[in-house]
């Protein structure tokens, strides 16, 4: 399954310039690990009573929550956009490198360099400084900028990949036209609600972000389900003659997201209606296309021969467990406690866990294979079970009453338990992610002269 354009030959610049995306993607998860050290560290009670915890909780949790979940995902359907431009459009892809880059910077450094009240809305969580607001600007501003690139660049050019590769790119970049289009929307009707916010900032974020929010959560679900198809393509070969079922995955996924254009225009952004529809239409769409897809690889599973693979069936394994845990938390859900971040928790790391075995792939081309192949399987399931520990500990300490955003509290026994089952899961899962990022930076990094394509 190879995105890269047929048909054309890439200088090694070019080839560093749209690998540099997955340097982007794993230097925005190293980082969002240091901050999740003291968000669960903070969970923990014998801790938070000896840390002040209430301003470190909330700065650490939203620029953790940005740089693992916005600017890791972003990056990397920049890098799987990148890699399908044409020759022409390559150079600019290194460019807007270094300016998502300095937007990392930005957005990690700006506690240490401006005083800013945190602010916990969901999906894009802000930090309100001058500094966080600039690097969060910059970086979403180079993503409509690639994002659109690569649609002139796909309607222009007359060659095609495979049917389903198109469908994923195509539906996936117009998904994210259709988030940064109800954002607008949101905030244009924001200024015109001067009155009813002004001051309350928590207000302004929540609403302006709660549409688009929504939508690019789909944009997640495609990166997962493409992963999960080309795990499948390489243990079930055959699966790739499913060309048009797996193309309908994408589609269906996109069709989804289209009503959010009528009702972010149809709806005051601020009513009930408007905050009612986008719940209703996470709960009763979001999974859809996934289920969709569940369908088809089951289908395939059954009827065709599956090749001799080693680690990608454990990548795909520990993926498709934690999103069905995950899923179903979402089930259970009655109250703003921390099942909430359980259930979104396990959803993101889910593809997470997909993208990690993805990146693993690349050593197949090179001498770094054999060295860190046994040790790539060992942090993914050393992050999994993190990773697992930590959101098992988050779903039942929210069942004894834990809060959703907030760390003190006073908690029974059995929920001071799963409390500190929070900060055991996050460092099994800190320790694995911080193998995944050494793994990553020798690889990346250091292979400077060899041609590193996504296949």
């Amino acid at each position: 399954m190879n995105i890269t354009n047929k048909n054309q030959t890439l200088s090694q610049g070019d080839v560093n310039g749209t690998k540099r995306w997955l340097l982007i993607a794993v230097l925005s998860l190293a980082i969002s690990g240091i901050y999740s050290i003291i968000v669960a560290l903070l969970r923990v009670p014998q801790i938070h009573k000896i840390m002040p915890y209430d301003e470190s909780f909330k700065v650490s949790l939203i620029i953790h929550v940005d740089l693992s979940v916005i600017i890791w995902f972003l990056s990397i359907h920049l890098y799987f956009l990148s890699k399908s431009l044409s020759i022409k459009f390559q150079y600019i892809t290194g460019q807007f490198f270094w300016i998502a880059l300095a937007s990392i910077i930005l957005i990690s450094i700006s506690p240490f360099l401006a005083e800013g009240k945190p602010y916990l809305n969901n999906y894009v969580p802000i930090l309100h400084n001058i500094i966080f607001i600039v690097g969060l600007a910059i970086f979403l501003s180079t993503y409509f900028a690639m994002v659109i690139l690569f649609l002139i660049d796909f309607f222009t050019r007359k060659r095609r990949l495979n049917a389903y590769i198109d469908a994923f790119l195509l539906t996936s970049a117009l998904t994210a036209i259709i988030m940064f289009f109800v954002t607008y929307v949101s905030y244009k009707q924001l200024m015109e609600l001067h009155a009813l916010w002004e001051g309350d900032y928590f207000f302004f974020f929540e609403y302006l972000f709660w549409g688009g929010g929504h939508v690019l959560q789909f944009v997640y679900i495609a990166l997962g389900q493409f992963v999960w198809i080309y795990f499948f393509t390489k243990m079930f070969p055959k699966v790739s003659e499913k060309d048009g079922w797996l193309s309908s995955v994408f589609i269906i996924n996109f069709l989804c997201v289209v009503p959010a254009i009528y009702f972010s225009i149809a709806f005051n952004v601020s009513s009930n209606s408007y905050i009612e529809f986008y719940t209703f239409h996470m709960k009763h769409f979001g999974g859809l296309s996934s289920l969709i897809l569940a369908a088809i690889l089951i289908f395939c599973a059954v009827k065709f021969d599956k090749s001799k693979t080693r680690n990608l069936d454990h990548y795909f394994f520990c993926s498709a467990v934690m999103f069905v845990f995950g899923g179903g938390l979402g089930f259970v859900i009655n109250e703003s406690s921390t099942i909430i971040p359980a259930h979104y928790h396990g959803s993101i790391v889910a593809i997470t866990i997909a993208i990690m075995g993805y990146i693993y792939e690349q050593l197949k081309e090179s001498d770094l294979k054999d060295k860190f192949n046994k040790i790539s399987l060992y942090q993914i399931y050393i992050y999994f079970f993190g990773q697992f520990l930590h959101i098992a500990g988050l779903a039942f300490s929210g069942g004894y009453g834990a809060l959703r955003k907030t760390p003190g509290g006073v908690y029974t026994a059995k929920a001071k338990f799963f409390l500190g089952l929070i900060g055991a899961g996050g460092l099994f899962a800190m320790i694995g992610g911080l193998i995944f990022v050494y793994i990553s930076i020798r690889y990346f990094m250091l292979r400077k002269g060899q041609n590193n394509y996504i296949a």
